[in-house]
């Protein structure tokens, strides 16, 4: 019946192609079942685990996002941004050491790449390696850091004690997003920042001086 209704069903690729269209769109529980149609039709495709992980990770389940990472691994080791991706579930899940070693094996084999650049510094910064953390913000501040970069790299400096610094990253940042965006994005890091030793009478005094 389902055959008659999708004359290319039995083709994996049918469903990889509708899964993506759904994922697009945000749907991303309805991707996962087509990519697990496709994963039916033909098994452990590299393709479709890294997209199902992808949805996976944004539905809030790394553990599972990383298994099938893990098993995409296997066929495809020396493939860079799988392990980015690999990496980015294992800072969602807390594990930062092991992330970091993922990174900084990117960053051996690929010189001069702002992504990996961009994971090893936040991941360094979520586990308290501030030195660290600074240290690849300023490669990428260097070049053509997105109002992102500027945020995070203002948050290292923060907590590093640098208020001049980070005040000023943050201006930068605020330029850049706007400053009802830049709040929002803000606020959301807060908890990471009071984690750090940043206290909640403080957040008052800085936003006063980036105003």
């Amino acid at each position: 019946m389902e055959s008659t209704a999708h004359p290319y069903s039995t083709d994996y690729r049918f469903y990889q192609q509708m899964g993506y269209a759904l994922q697009r769109t945000q749907s991303y529980k309805e991707a996962l079942e087509a990519y697990h149609r496709s994963d039916i039709l033909q098994a452990d495709n590299n393709w479709t685990l890294r997209h199902s992980a992808q949805c996976l990770r944004i539905l809030g389940q790394p553990k599972q996002a990383l298994d099938m990472l893990l098993l995409a691994e296997k066929m495809s080791a020396d493939n860079l941004s799988l392990q980015i991706q690999i990496g980015d579930c294992l800072v969602d899940l807390k594990r930062y050491d092991e992330a970091l070693t993922r990174f900084f094996k990117v960053d051996y084999l690929k010189p001069d790449y702002p992504k990996a650049w961009r994971a090893i510094a936040w991941c360094a910064f979520l586990a308290g390696r501030t030195d660290k953390s600074i240290e690849y913000y300023d490669k990428l501040l260097k070049g053509k850091p997105t109002a992102n970069d500027c945020l995070n790299a203002g948050h290292a400096y923060f907590v590093d004690g640098n208020i001049q610094r980070s005040v000023s990253l943050y201006r930068q940042s605020r330029s850049m997003m706007g400053p009802d965006e830049f709040e929002a994005e803000f606020n959301k890091d807060r908890p990471i920042l009071a984690s750090k030793g940043i206290a909640e009478q403080d957040f008052p005094l800085l936003w006063d001086l980036i105003e």
